[in-house]
């Protein structure tokens, strides 16, 4: 690598690496701040403060927990790879408190699982209510699209 394009690499690795401030953690300019992850399950703020890793509050969190009934559910198939992939939507309601308040939640969430979580869905039947654990990506590159993918799948006796 020609000593131009090594100094190009780091700057476009220094940008990757910053991300939007949260409201309450700006900088005196209200603008972002930069966070490095070293992986050993903290994070060091440019600030030089350290905060606990995914399971204490990462910035970059991304975990969901969900229960609902599966509404939809495509046929078992194999990525290009030969890894087991099925696609759902899953149908969650219920009610919580929101500013004072009770709010109805009624939403649905399309989903894709793999691997062995893959062959549980596959097996269900639809209606079944089941408990998600996952997080939430990009449908594609192309889209914008939210979509839950799934690392855990409990189902719900009593149905």
């Amino acid at each position: 690598m020609r000593e131009r394009d090594a100094g190009r690499a780091r700057a476009l690795v220094q940008v990757q690496r910053r991300r939007a401030a949260p409201p309450d953690r700006e900088d005196a300019q209200g603008g972002d701040f930069s966070v490095a992850d070293d992986e050993g399950g903290e994070v060091e703020i440019a600030d030089g403060t350290r905060r606990r890793g995914p399971a204490g509050g990462h910035p970059g969190l991304n975990r969901v927990e969900l229960r609902g009934k599966l509404i939809e559910l495509g046929a078992l198939r194999y990525t290009p790879a030969g890894v087991p992939a099925v696609e759902f939507s899953l149908r969650h309601e219920s009610e919580r408190d929101e500013a004072g308040a009770k709010r109805r939640i009624n939403a649905e969430i399309a989903g894709i699982a793999f691997e062995a979580q893959a062959r549980l869905l596959a097996k269900a039947s639809l209606n079944t209510e089941i408990e998600l654990h996952g997080f939430l990506a990009a449908k594609s590159r192309r889209s914008k699209k939210l979509v839950l993918h799934v690392t855990n799948v409990e189902f719900i006796e009593g149905d």
